[in-house]
């Protein structure tokens, strides 16, 4: 009765992929994979695509990442979690990048190969509003989120529309910015879609009271 229990068990593991495998790990135990666990490897990915470096990057780990979480197809090895999400050296390289950003000379410069799907996207390690790259706040790393819903793009377009931010609107015209995987602080969207607000009632107060003062005369 136990072995059968056993088996049971072995097989409800089997049918989990581990989402961030690599190929050294030597576990065989996939553990189920919880949505904030998953949060953090989206997380980890979204740091680790930043880094220029190959070691930091693992494009062929990153490139595995499911965008939708699946409780019952999802599941990690103990060790490929830790390790894929443990960025903090990743992490210190970008400051590093940040703080002694020495420029090459145009005369070294090698000649920047891009294929057809790089050369769609938007800039991958700047801001769509303060165009700076990775960046610490309050002491704290903040990295580049990428913009993933329709209703984000959205909110952004109309607040370019409602503070007639054409410089903005220069850059996102016709634009799909989740296809185009626009990057950003969070904090930089969140501040420029409130003031947005902002400035849209303020206008709308100015007009009613507009109006109010013609119909009254």
């Amino acid at each position: 009765m136990l072995q059968l229990v056993k088996r049971k068990r072995c097989f409800q593991h089997s049918r989990r992929v581990c989402v961030v495998h690599y190929n050294r790990c030597k576990t065989h135990v996939i553990k189920p994979l919880s949505e904030k666990c998953f949060n953090s490897i989206q997380s980890a990915r979204d740091v680790r695509l930043q880094s220029t470096d190959t070691v930091h990057r693992l494009d062929d780990i990153c490139n595995n990442v499911p965008l939708e979480y699946d409780s019952e197809r999802h599941g990690v090895h103990e060790f490929c979690y830790k390790s894929f999400t443990n960025v903090a050296n990743v992490k210190a390289a970008l400051l590093k990048c940040l703080k002694f950003d020495v420029k090459k000379s145009p005369i070294k410069r090698r000649k920047r190969l891009t294929t057809p799907c790089r050369e769609s996207l938007l800039p991958q390690n700047r801001c769509l509003f303060c165009d700076k790259g990775p960046t610490t706040r309050r002491g704290k790393f903040t990295a580049l989120s990428r913009c993933e819903t329709s209703d984000g793009a959205n909110m952004i377009r109309e607040a370019a529309v409602n503070r007639n931010d054409f410089l903005l609107l220069g850059k996102i015209a016709d634009i799909d910015l989740v296809a185009r995987e626009a990057r950003f602080h969070e904090h930089c969207r969140k501040e420029y879609i409130r003031r947005s607000d902002r400035s849209y009632h303020f206008k709308a107060l100015c007009s009613d009271i507009h109006t109010y003062i013609h119909k009254n005369l």
